[in-house]
Parts: C-alpha cells; structure tokens; sequence
C-alpha cells in the first residue's frame, strides 16, 4: 500500500508542476463503510467525506473512480475510471482521493 501511495503522489506531483493539475493536488484517505459486491454499483458509503470534492479521482485497491455527486458520506461515482476495472471490495478497504 505504502508503494502505491508513493506513486499516486509522484504523479500528482509532476502533474501540478507541469501546470496540468487545478485542482486535486494532495491526496486524502477514508475508508469504505459499506463494501461495494457489484461492478455495476454506482453509490458508495465512506467513513469520511472531508477533503472529497465533486470530480475528483478515487482509488480503491486498483480501481479508479470520479466522484460525479456526493450526498452525506454517500458519493456518487463513475467506476472503472483510467482504464481500471470495477470490481468488488471489502468493507474497510482504504479509499485515497
């Protein structure tokens, strides 16, 4: 995990120094409340929505996700983003944004 998140910040890094980043800059971590048993599911529960903004990229395990509308700690997301795949996760399994 730990490997994982150092390349996701190496990334958003030389994104933001190319100029090609106005927005999600950092990187923030929850957790999943609930898990997600089906690719087809499109809401997903976290422990936390603080720093999780609308159109902001998720990762959870090896799936990327965008955020198209968050209600309560309910998002709303587009799966399998960048091309991943969406798959199933437990409850617990972490979530960077």
């Amino acid at each position: 995990m730990g490997s994982l998140l150092r390349q996701l910040i190496r990334i958003f890094g030389m994104l933001a120094f190319a100029g090609l980043a106005c927005a999600q800059v950092s990187l923030t971590s929850t957790t999943l409340a609930v898990a997600i048993t089906s690719p087809g599911t499109q809401q997903i529960t976290v422990a936390s929505v603080a720093g999780i903004s609308v159109n902001y990229t998720l990762f959870v395990d090896r799936e990327a996700m965008q955020v198209l509308a968050i209600g309560g700690n309910v998002l709303t997301v587009a799966r399998g983003q960048y091309p991943s795949k969406a798959t199933a996760h437990a409850s617990g399994a972490t979530v960077l944004a």
